[in-house]
């Protein structure tokens, strides 16, 4: 589901677990967002081409959340949360493949995503699912998919 077209309950249960401190502890931005902020900038995705996020559920429970940002010339930057519920049954790998076929729709062909060197489950992730270490400095890795 787009963000933009998230329930107010959806919308929550988003800003819950993205500020969850499993969670947020590999995000560049790791301080929690109140409600305010967040719906506010759920609100200005309406009017910005390039960027779109995606929230997965299980019936009403959220699995995932998927964001695609800096769309430009054919590539974007892509990010992932896994509620912690779902982490190890195959959720990550599902999302993955239905945003590269949703990307893939928008014209998108490479898939590029910047991962905190300390985040191993995220470095393992993108490895098994095609991705490749383009550039790496002490902090962070570049990874680059072909979708």
């Amino acid at each position: 589901v787009n963000y933009t077209e998230l329930t107010e309950t959806e919308s929550r249960q988003v800003l819950q677990t993205r500020n969850l401190p499993t969670i947020r502890q590999w995000m560049f931005n790791p301080n929690p967002f109140t409600w305010e902020e967040h719906s506010h900038y759920v609100a200005s995705l309406a009017q910005r081409q390039e960027k779109l996020y995606m929230a997965f559920f299980d019936g009403e429970q959220l699995m995932a959340s998927y964001d695609l940002i800096d769309i430009h010339d054919s590539q974007a930057e892509c990010g992932f949360y896994l509620h912690p519920d779902y982490e190890g049954k195959g959720i990550a790998s599902m999302v993955e493949e239905r945003m590269e076929e949703i990307a893939r729709e928008k014209g998108i062909q490479t898939f590029t995503s910047q991962v905190l060197n300390t985040n191993t489950t995220s470095l393992a992730f993108l490895t098994r699912n095609g991705f490749r270490a383009q550039a790496k400095d002490e902090n962070v890795t570049l990874f680059v998919k072909q979708i």
